[in-house]
């Protein structure tokens, strides 16, 4: 193996039931969605490496809505997050 390890993962949620109301049409859903992360090592020397890890590559919002998708309650967007760091390994 080489000095450099990248791992591009894709998960995909299915709609799911988010809470549950008086009737059909008052549950409330989060909406199907689509999540790229990406993580890359660098090994530096022994036991040292250099790590970036990128969640929600794309900005995927989650969308929150009541009885059909046409009806939306909610969109939250978390962002796309950053974590850089260093590693040593004993």
């Amino acid at each position: 193996l080489g000095p450099i390890a990248v791992r591009l993962s894709y998960n995909q949620l299915p709609e799911r039931l988010e809470s549950v109301g008086g009737s059909a049409a008052a549950d409330n859903y989060n909406a199907a969605s689509e999540i790229w992360d990406l993580a890359v090592r660098y090994r530096l020397a022994r036991g040292h490496s250099l790590f970036l890890n990128v969640k929600n590559i794309t900005d995927e919002p989650t969308v929150t809505y009541r009885g059909n998708r046409s009806q939306p309650t909610l969109v939250t967007y978390y962002g796309t997050q950053y974590n850089f760091g260093w590693n040593y390994t004993f």
